[in-house]
């Protein structure tokens, strides 16, 4: 499935999801924070909060929603990891990597970054993990 610069075309629930991971500051450190987002509904399928990069995300959604048609990510390592790829091969899912400056192929799940960012965390800033969660 092409993704276009205006953002993927998408037809039907479950065809196209897109993950992301950013990280928030905290007092003393920073937590990680991973999504999937099913694009054509607009619904969070599943997040994680944490202070390592969690790699069991992808394959719990699968497990509660079944497989996409195509996996949406950037090319950071845990997207890429070995363990990743693997699961998405083995559910014959089509992998889909955004290229360098492609910010806007993974745009749905980058907009809820922005979000909960402006509208949540910055203005109540949280002291730790568990308030953050």
């Amino acid at each position: 499935m092409p993704l276009s610069t205006k953002g993927p075309k998408t037809e039907y629930f479950n065809q196209l999801w897109q993950t992301d991971m950013t990280y928030f500051p905290m007092f003393h450190d920073f937590m990680y924070w991973s999504a999937i987002i099913d694009v054509y509904s607009r619904t969070i399928f599943n997040w994680s909060i944490s202070n390592s990069m969690n790699k069991e995300l992808l394959q719990d959604t699968i497990s509660e929603y079944g497989a996409p048609e195509v996996h949406n990510s950037d090319l950071r390592s845990p997207c890429t990891s070995t363990h990743n790829i693997d699961l998405l091969k083995e559910h014959y899912l089509q992998v889909s990597m955004d290229g360098k400056g492609r910010a806007l192929d993974n745009i749905y799940i980058e907009r809820f970054w922005k979000s909960i960012k402006y509208e949540k965390l910055y203005p109540n800033p949280s002291n730790d993990g568990l308030d953050l969660y």
